[in-house]
């Protein structure tokens, strides 16, 4: 489900960028034009994380331990954790 709700945002942030050249500066650039609604994240925060630069962005979820880590990738070691600690990404930079 957190997989799909990023791949979701991320068609978005393409989407937008392929409209104006960039990438929004925020993820509320892209309701209502191009989301009617920002998908939340299920893992506990309500919004995803995005970071943008010249090269693209970071967009991530907190994460099983619903802790936001800045986007830092969970410790494949901690895996078969209940709550893992890191967060589940995509990148595009």
């Amino acid at each position: 489900r957190t997989r799909s709700r990023l791949q979701i945002v991320e068609l978005a942030l393409e989407a937008f960028q392929k409209e104006t050249g960039t990438y929004p500066r925020e993820l509320s650039e892209l309701t209502p034009v191009i989301l009617s609604e920002m998908p939340e994240d299920p893992f506990g925060n309500s919004e995803f994380g995005y970071v943008r630069n010249a090269e693209g962005f970071l967009l991530y979820s907190c994460g099983p331990d619903g802790v936001d880590d800045g986007g830092a990738l969970i410790d494949m070691n901690d895996a078969g954790e209940k709550n893992p600690k890191g967060d589940v990404k995509i990148e595009r930079w």
